[in-house]
């Protein structure tokens, strides 16, 4: 649905503010604005990849039998997503991407 729908998420617009207008206004895309609201035009698809992640770290690697293994996986996975997070900064406001990128490096000490 987002891929079918991209031009429309991500209108062409070289001023960022008005495309996220634009797009904000769009009623063809209404019903698909719970997946998208909150991201930046660029980054529309953000929920999905971030969906992905939590099924990786949450439903994937309880099933590793060894805990050094285990924890060794997650700080990799948990590391390369505070580093994609950090420079894509996939939200359109400032304070929420600041709140999620320390829930990001919470996660990682967490495996540390």
């Amino acid at each position: 649905l987002l891929y079918t729908n991209r031009e429309r998420l991500n209108p062409p617009m070289e001023d960022k503010r008005r495309a996220y207008e634009r797009r904000a206004k769009d009623r063809h895309i209404a019903d698909l604005r719970f997946l998208f609201a909150d991201f930046r035009c660029e980054a529309y698809a953000y929920e999905v990849y971030d969906i992905y992640r939590r099924i990786i770290l949450l439903g994937v690697l309880p099933f590793i039998p060894t805990p050094t293994t285990r924890a060794a996986i997650g700080c990799a996975l948990a590391s390369a997503g505070c580093v994609l997070f950090r420079e894509f900064l996939p939200y359109y406001n400032i304070q929420t991407n600041i709140l999620a990128l320390a829930a990001q490096y919470q996660i990682l000490i967490t495996y540390v």
